[in-house]
């Protein structure tokens, strides 16, 4: 980071908690008016008051000097908060090697997969967050906590902690500079690198980046917008946030002035107020502000701890870190309400540009959550696929490692006793990528047959909203990709997959969605299908990778009229 940038912000007061016995506040350089760069005026503070109508409280300054240096945890915080979620005080011999374990963990070199173990099933009957009610947790932000000893350190400019744990990092920009979201990523990659960042990188879960621009749908590698990812070691998908909830904008808090008051104090920005460049900047229709309520709303964001992030295995053998996308977020979202209803049938959209094995995974842990006692069956008649899923399943984080593999599916038997349980006896899990063609359907419906009682729950493409125009790429069953465009995009689907599509996708059935763009003319989406097509292979199935699809297993070595022949396919 840029010296300057430390000198603005130590006269600024942020970093006033490593300075022992300084007070940072109002009055100094006119309420620290001068010592505000307009990033901060304009985007990182303005997110922080978002923040804070969220639900989120600002840490002081001397809350901050009570962190744990090596990791930033907040041993207060999380203290109170496992008494607030078991109704009693953890000894303290109990806590020290809790936070120990915690420690180490984070220091292993495992993605952060055994810490995030015991962040989503707890420590010794201990949870260290409540998932069933939100309102037992504690959500708190800061700005500037440093990450890493002397000179061998970053901040980021936000930090975002539940029960003392912080949980993501949030970086903001302007659009004045060119590139800086790619410039920041590749920042992020090389930290992760970095023995000494190990464990605050994989503690935090969520990492935003934004400089307040709307997205650009066209771009092949992100250099403006505002996106989402978690940490890996090599190349990682960073995702937008494509909102389709009707009331999300409902959830924003009203205004505190007084807590707006308190947070400004905190930062040495009493005076902002009177910048009218500040005053604009508070508006939750700006890029950033979206994308914070969409992410960090404490239920959404809970939601996304639980069930969003997944490891699985890549090309090399070694384990990678996703997060679901939001079309997955979204559709996970929708299957906890049908289930808060009561609903026996249940159809939810994967997504489309969205990998379905992610989305399958989280519904599986949702399923496992919400029916106990339920013997849980995904239909997978493919042996191929349901080996490959099965495998993928074990990999992540162990929260499936029982999975079962039979003749026709997949099996989840029940976690837990019978006892006062009142729900299904079953819960089956269709699969639209795997629905039966030809043959094979007269044996999806036996398998779809189920005791009077039970849950079925199908994966399917959304539903395209009329008058849509989309873009989108297919894989047919050679591995060759299919590019098209359509408004009506289930239907479509189903009409390539029933043969009486496109000519070149007929004899290559069965074909998944892989990845599509949603446009507001239909001119829009040719051109767009124009452009995908002159994309090559290893540029389309980089547009998939950010999309968030689980990667698919290595295929043999092809000779160099087979490459010949595939390029030339995966252009149709």
């Amino acid at each position: 980071m840029n010296p300057a940038r430390f000198s603005s912000f130590r006269r600024a007061g942020f970093f006033a908690e490593e300075r022992p016995g300084t007070e940072a506040g109002p009055g100094k350089g006119e309420n620290g008016m001068q010592a505000a760069r307009r990033e901060d005026r304009t985007m990182k503070v303005p997110a922080m008051l978002h923040l804070a109508r969220l639900g989120y409280a600002c840490l002081s300054r001397e809350e901050l000097r009570r962190r744990d240096r090596g990791t930033n945890l907040l041993p207060e915080e999380l203290r109170a908060a496992l008494q607030r979620i078991r109704g009693e005080e953890m000894p303290e011999a109990d806590f020290a090697r809790l936070t120990a374990e915690i420690r180490d963990r984070l220091n292993a070199e495992d993605l952060g997969r055994e810490f995030y173990r015991m962040l989503r099933d707890g420590w010794n009957g201990w949870r260290l967050i409540d998932f069933e009610r939100p309102e037992r947790n504690r959500f708190r932000m800061a700005a500037e906590v440093s990450c890493g000893e002397g000179e061998n350190r970053f901040r980021p400019d936000i930090t975002v902690f539940v029960n003392g744990l912080p949980l993501g990092m949030i970086e903001v920009k302007t659009g004045e500079r060119p590139h800086g979201i790619r410039a920041e990523y590749d920042r992020m990659r090389e930290r992760f690198r970095t023995g000494s960042f190990r464990r605050f990188l994989q503690c935090a879960q969520v990492w935003m980046f934004s400089d307040d621009r709307d997205n650009d749908p066209e771009a092949l590698l992100p250099t403006e917008g505002a996106f989402y990812a978690t940490g890996a070691r090599e190349d990682f998908p960073i995702h937008a946030f494509r909102e389709t909830h009707p009331g999300i904008c409902r959830r924003i808090g009203p205004r505190n002035r007084e807590e707006e008051k308190r947070i400004l104090a905190e930062l040495g920005m009493a005076g902002l107020p009177a910048d009218p460049e500040f005053r604009r900047s508070l508006s939750p229709r700006k890029p950033t502000h979206r994308m914070l309520t969409s992410l960090f709303l404490p239920e959404r964001f809970l939601l996304l701890l639980r069930y969003g992030v997944h490891y699985l295995p890549a090309r090399d053998g070694a384990v990678t870190k996703r997060l679901l996308t939001s079309g997955q977020l979204l559709a996970l979202e929708e299957l906890r309400g049908k289930a808060a209803r009561g609903y026996r049938n249940w159809t939810v959209p994967y997504g489309g540009a969205a990998g379905e094995p992610a989305l399958a995974a989280a519904v599986l842990l949702f399923l496992r959550d919400r029916f106990p006692c339920a013997e849980i069956r995904w239909l997978l008649p493919d042996p191929a696929v349901r080996r490959r899923t099965a495998g993928q399943l074990r990999e992540d984080a162990g929260a499936l490692r029982d999975v079962r593999e039979e003749s026709d599916s997949l099996l989840l038997k029940p976690a837990g006793e019978s006892g006062e349980y009142a729900g299904p006896s079953r819960v089956i899990l269709l699969s639209e990528r795997e629905r039966a063609y030809g043959a094979r359907a007269g044996e999806t419906r036996r398998l779809r047959r189920a005791p009077p009682d039970a849950v079925r729950v199908t994966l399917r493409t959304p539903v395209t909203p009329e008058g849509g125009n989309y873009a989108y790429l297919l894989e047919c069953a050679d591995g060759t990709l299919y590019c098209g465009w359509t408004n009506d995009l289930a239907n479509r689907l189903r009409t390539h997959n029933e043969g009486r599509g496109a000519k070149y996708t007929r004899s290559r059935r069965p074909v998944r969605l892989v990845y599509y763009e949603e446009f507001g003319t239909r001119e829009e989406a040719m051109s767009r299908e124009w452009h995908l097509k002159r994309l090559t292979r290893a540029q389309k199935e980089q547009l998939i990778r950010r999309s968030g699809a689980f990667p698919e297993p290595e295929t043999p070595e092809k000779t160099g009229k087979e490459r010949k022949k595939n390029r030339t396919e995966g252009t149709k």
